[in-house]
């Protein structure tokens, strides 16, 4: 009898220490992988079965126990309720956590503001920060796209075509979905194509020139009442084939270089963005230009202006003669106590 209750115990000592292993296993495997937070950006194609969305959290390792997953499912009676979709999902939840962000649909977009005025290279370096794209497949997207079909009739270039605004994407957004996006307000915020021909016939310039003087613009102002003045210094100069001379142009040859301050040597750099040796436009506009600066150089002010120059508090002085402009920046110069040279006045 002895031994018959020794076996008894034995037996019952076994089943509760398999009984709590099996509890502790089940426990650490729907456990969080991590402490600490730690974000996956995760797709859940439609369609997908219960086990592919295992495998797919399982292999970002956000899960620890796909079959552990599996079970919490049935237990929380979710699989007909798992939503598809881009969700943005930590490892720091524990798998019930986590199922029931997905049962919820608790997707996540990601929000990006391109600055007015930024340039194409300026707008990769922005989204490859979010982690989102590669820069290569950013590359080859611009390389691929038919801009003929998407941007309006006498551009050939994207740079100015994507306008500057804040955008919300999904977190599987591809790079060529993220450029038509943009070219797309940029159109938007035209005005109707009509309206676009009558005004090439009133300023005498296509389309694609006006956009080149919007960028121009966009570079150059800092207050919004000198915007239409300065679009007027500049189709008043290309009237009288008068090289442009804007600092601006040469900012964008220098690109990553870009100088706070530009010395008279930099002027001499040999590019055909270089408004100071070559007469004319630039090739294309020089940054994406906000709707303020499309409208300026939609509707440049009727100046005789032929100069320009920025004091230290960004409004600009115009003047009409060479003369004047010396005289405005002798003026500007005694302001610039701290030598640290100003705007337009590129130093010796």
């Amino acid at each position: 009898m002895k031994t018959i209750l020794k076996y008894i115990s034995i037996s019952v000592l076994l089943i509760v220490i398999l009984a709590a292993a099996a509890y502790f296993y089940a426990m650490n495997s729907i456990a969080p992988v991590d402490e600490k937070p730690f974000y996956h950006n995760v797709t859940i194609p439609p369609g997908t079965s219960v086990n592919g969305i295992a495998g797919i959290l399982y292999d970002n390792k956000i899960i620890r126990n796909k079959t552990a997953f599996m079970i919490m499912i049935k237990l929380l009676d979710g699989e007909s309720s798992l939503k598809a979709g881009d969700y943005v999902i930590s490892s720091h939840l524990s798998t019930e956590e986590i199922i029931k962000k997905i049962i919820s649909g608790d997707t996540k977009n990601f929000t990006v503001t391109i600055p007015e005025g930024f340039t194409l290279p300026e707008i990769k370096k922005r989204l490859l920060s979010y982690n989102i794209i590669k820069e290569k497949e950013f590359d080859e997207a611009v390389k691929k796209l038919d801009i003929s079909k998407l941007l309006p009739a006498g551009l050939d270039t994207i740079e100015g075509a994507l306008f500057p605004d804040t955008y919300i994407f999904p977190v599987s957004v591809k790079p060529d979905s993220i450029i038509k996006a943009m070219i797309k307000q940029f159109k938007q915020k035209l005005p109707p194509e009509n309206e676009l021909k009558e005004y090439e016939k009133k300023l005498q310039f296509t389309f694609k020139e006006i956009l080149i003087v919007a960028s121009l613009v966009e570079k150059e102002a800092r207050h919004d009442e000198d915007r239409a003045k300065i679009a007027s210094v500049f189709y008043n100069r290309l009237r009288k084939k008068m090289r442009l001379e804007s600092c601006a142009t040469i900012q964008y040859i220098l690109a990553d270089n870009r100088k706070q301050r530009l010395f008279r040597s930099d002027l001499q750099v040999e590019s055909p963005y270089n408004t100071y040796k070559h007469e004319g436009l630039p090739p294309t506009p020089i940054a994406n230009p906000s709707q303020k600066s499309i409208n300026a150089a939609l509707n440049p002010e009727i100046t005789d202006y032929l100069f320009f120059v920025a004091q230290p508090d960004g409004y600009h002085i115009f003047s009409k003669t060479f003369l004047e402009h010396n005289n405005a920046i002798k003026k500007i110069k005694k302001l610039d106590t701290k030598g640290q040279g100003l705007k337009n006045i590129p130093q010796d």
